[in-house]
């Protein structure tokens, strides 16, 4: 009878059971992929100029505003207390 795991290398054997151990050690899927952006970039191109990077691994920095842009600050004034307790229960 065929066996399908006989197909498979050594290497790749260990390849995954490297990869299942990262998988459980690892707290977040973010976390995985900061650990591997580079692992794909191997070789000659290893030390290429194009450095890769995970989206939302940094804090976003927004550029400020202008004094005379809208959105400078939030014209909007804060809202009064509306003089009831909105989380009580029952009716009244």
């Amino acid at each position: 009878m065929f066996n399908k795991a006989d197909e498979v290398s050594q290497r790749e054997r260990r390849e995954v059971m490297r990869n299942d151990r990262r998988v459980r050690e690892a707290s977040t899927y973010h976390s995985i992929a900061l650990g591997s952006v580079d692992d794909e970039r191997q070789g000659r191109y290893a030390s290429a100029g194009n450095k890769a990077t995970v989206i939302g691994s940094s804090p976003i920095q927004y550029p400020t505003q202008p004094a005379n842009s809208p959105w400078h600050r939030d014209p909007v004034p804060d809202e009064p207390p509306l003089g009831y307790d909105i989380n009580a229960l029952g009716s009244e």
